[in-house]
């Protein structure tokens, strides 16, 4: 196997620590966007919701992390393709303008990525030669950082804190809609990642193929 193909294989799977990074630091990028298209006031709405959007996909991921080793006997491959079937759905889900349909959305998307961060990195493990383990050990960390530096990117647009406060922030599609584009983004990193899995890299891991 050659190190070219070695490299695609291991960006390929790289995607999914990329969806985990984007997922727990996209929201952070519009929270004041978000306030607004929900007009949510108040100090202690803003400080709940702002907190709880963030802990429930926190508390997905913690789930979902320890529960998929209960599915990697049907192969590691097949994993990969569940969690971006949940994150596409998750995402689907976040589109809905409710406030706890996004919550729930959020919940189903932290446990997508939950078993990303934990398929990800086994899976590289598994599948690169002893000779680039070194290079390529912290191809997870970085997809990760990648992904939540990508999210902020994303968000630069929006309007900020000072916008907010002296009442500056008016409707227009960049803040009535653009939300919804940044929680869609990972349905195209997921179709992206699931599409390369079965087309160019359909091969599983040797420990499970043993």
């Amino acid at each position: 196997m050659n190190e070219r193909f070695i490299y695609g294989f291991i960006l390929t799977l790289g995607l999914g620590s990329m969806n985990f990074g984007y997922a727990n630091g996209v929201f952070n990028s519009f929270f004041v966007d978000f306030e607004f298209i929900f007009s949510i006031e108040t100090y202690e709405d803003r400080k709940f919701w702002s907190s709880f959007i963030t802990a429930i996909c926190s508390t997905g991921a913690a789930i979902g992390a320890f529960t998929i080793g209960s599915f990697i006997k049907w192969g590691k491959r097949n994993c990969l393709h569940l969690a971006n079937a949940i994150m596409i759905a998750s995402c689907l889900m976040m589109q809905i303008k409710i406030l706890y349909v996004i919550a729930v959305g959020r919940f189903f998307q932290g446990y997508a990525v939950g078993c990303l961060s934990v398929l990800v990195p086994s899976f590289i493990n598994e599948v690169v030669p002893i000779e680039l383990k070194g290079p390529l050990g912290s191809a997870t960390q970085f997809f990760i950082t990648f992904g939540t530096f990508y999210g902020n990117c994303l968000g630069v647009p929006l309007p900020d804190n000072n916008d907010q406060k002296v009442g500056k922030i008016e409707h227009s599609y960049l803040t009535d809609h653009y939300w919804r584009i940044l929680f869609a983004m990972p349905v195209i990193i997921s179709i992206i990642q699931s599409s390369l899995l079965i087309c160019m890299f359909n091969y599983e891991t040797p420990k499970f193929l043993k």
